[in-house]
């Protein structure tokens, strides 16, 4: 075999090689799922307070322990319901507790952004949980302390 084609042939397993791995590190990270970042992040830090509903005064506590509580307003009747959180920069994944009285352990991700009037917005992206997909698209404003 000429020189040149056994470099060529002598490479092929490389090239091979580096293909399926990289083919490999694809498909690992495409299961991946979110998991909380550190609340140094700006982004994500942002969103950690207590936030009102703009239409039913509904309060929403997302804590640095990546815990959260919505709480109704008191003449609603409904109780608080609790879970657990996580976020990157742009998606939020809310999961209520296992023995929640509303969808327990029933994940919801929404889109989240804070606007120029600080206030905060989360849009639907998957969520079977149809009581908080009724308040969560009604826009929240920070609670002050």
């Amino acid at each position: 075999m000429p020189a040149r084609l056994l470099d060529i042939a002598r490479r092929r397993p490389v090239f091979s090689g580096l293909a399926v791995a990289a083919t490999a590190i694809t498909l690992l990270s495409a299961g991946c799922t979110m998991t909380p970042r550190s609340a140094e992040a700006k982004s994500v830090a942002t969103v950690i307070g207590s936030w009102r509903s703009k239409v039913d005064g509904l309060t929403l506590d997302l804590r640095e322990d990546w815990t959260f509580t919505v709480q109704p307003p008191a003449e609603s009747g409904r109780g608080a319901v609790s879970g657990r959180w996580t976020a990157d920069e742009s998606v939020i994944e809310f999961r209520n507790d296992a023995d929640a009285p509303v969808c327990p352990d029933v994940p919801g991700l929404y889109d989240w952004a804070i606007h120029a009037d600080g206030s905060l917005h989360l849009t639907l992206v998957a969520d079977d949980c149809p009581p908080r997909q009724a308040h969560m698209d009604d826009g929240f404003t920070r609670v002050e302390d």
